[in-house]
């Protein structure tokens, strides 16, 4: 960038001639930014001189820099909590996700990268409960199978059939309308004693016996 001078010495005369020489400028190459990340530090654009070995923020040479380094942005994290999974739904696990790098995080820091949120759905966890027929005393029980992870009924082992209403059947109906009178309807309409008062209390008892 400066000029400089030199001295001439004539081999016949043996005179000396000083001169100027004049400056060279400078041989400039091209570098293009190299930009800084989350975690690694950038390189600014630049012009090195081949000549002088300097750098330069532009081709002139009129702007000489020292540092070239672009400092690491960091991480600018979100935080996101845990969606459980369900017997039958996946879950997604807590992350941090960084909205400069779009990558997703097990911590804050950014030191554990997580490249599968996804939690398994667990899958149901039968027991089954076998048909109970009723009788008229007693109340039965339609087949169906309970879910311990999810506290849900289903009429299938594999949980596609959800059941929300009633899981009992209920008491056969006498056909007489009650028990005495559906035991006397079947028995025989005679009996051999006068005594058996039609209707009585003990009547059905008698002609059961009989």
């Amino acid at each position: 960038t400066e000029n400089g001078s030199g001295t001439y010495t004539c081999s016949v005369c043996q005179d000396t001639v000083t001169g100027s020489i004049p400056a060279t400028g400078h041989s400039m190459t091209h570098h293009a930014e190299s930009p800084a990340t989350c975690t690694a530090d950038g390189v600014k654009e630049y012009y090195h001189c081949g000549r002088c070995n300097r750098n330069f923020a532009d081709n002139a040479g009129t702007q000489e820099l020292t540092d070239l380094t672009i400092t690491k942005l960091g991480h600018e994290m979100t935080h996101h909590a845990e969606s459980p999974a369900t017997c039958t739904a996946d879950g997604m696990k807590e992350y941090y996700h960084c909205g400069r790098c779009g990558k997703n995080f097990a911590d804050g820091a950014g030191t554990q990268e997580l490249t599968n949120l996804t939690i398994t759905k667990l899958g149901h966890e039968m027991t089954h409960y076998p048909r109970i027929e009723p009788t008229y005393e007693t109340e039965g029980r339609v087949e169906h199978w309970y879910c311990s992870r999810c506290g849900k009924y289903f009429a299938d082992a594999n949980g596609n059939a959800e059941l929300t209403g009633s899981r009992t059947l209920p008491k056969l109906a006498y056909p007489g309308g009650d028990r005495i009178n559906t035991i006397i309807s079947v028995l025989p309409p005679e009996l051999p004693f006068t005594d058996v008062v039609s209707g009585s209390w003990y009547e059905a008892s008698v002609r059961s016996a009989w």
